[in-house]
């Protein structure tokens, strides 16, 4: 089991440290989706740090290799970010981060989008109990599945 830290993303050099672990995990979605026009590849250290989200982190050896970032609306919440590291993927933190989520918000429901065609991560929420409800297309010509966990 891993340490989860909530991060403070408006430090200068922890939000460096989330774009560069966004540059590398989301660049594996960009593949899945065949469009490198992904917010969080465009997203800069400067944009991170103005964001308005809460965001959880994992390190291992020194490093941010893991974190989630959500928000709350209306009595649910969204996870706006979900992104390992490639070397640590499927080790089980994306599981742990979405778990510490879900405990800490026990909001009645839970969204998150995710690429349509990103097989991983879709069968990753679905088999953490998210149900797909509709797909978006976006401005940038990327389809997106909007899943929702109810508890």
């Amino acid at each position: 089991m891993a340490i989860i830290f909530e991060l403070d993303h408006t430090r200068e050099e922890v939000a460096i440290e989330i774009e560069a672990l966004q540059q590398l995990s989301y660049h594996q979605e960009a593949r899945y989706v065949h469009n490198r026009k992904l917010p969080p590849l465009i997203e800069t250290y400067k944009d991170i740090i103005r964001a308005e989200e809460t965001f959880l982190g994992i390190y291992k050896e020194r490093k941010l290799v893991g974190l989630v970032a959500y928000t709350l609306e209306a009595g649910d919440f969204w996870i706006t970010r979900l992104a390992v590291h490639p070397r640590w993927m499927r080790q089980g933190l994306g599981k742990e981060l979405l778990s510490r989520v879900l405990f800490l918000n026990p909001a009645n429901k839970c969204w998150v989008t995710t690429g349509a065609k990103n097989e991983p991560a879709m069968q990753f929420y679905q088999k953490n109990g998210f149900q797909q409800i509709q797909e978006i297309k976006t401005e940038e010509g990327i389809t997106l599945a909007l899943l929702c966990y109810e508890q």
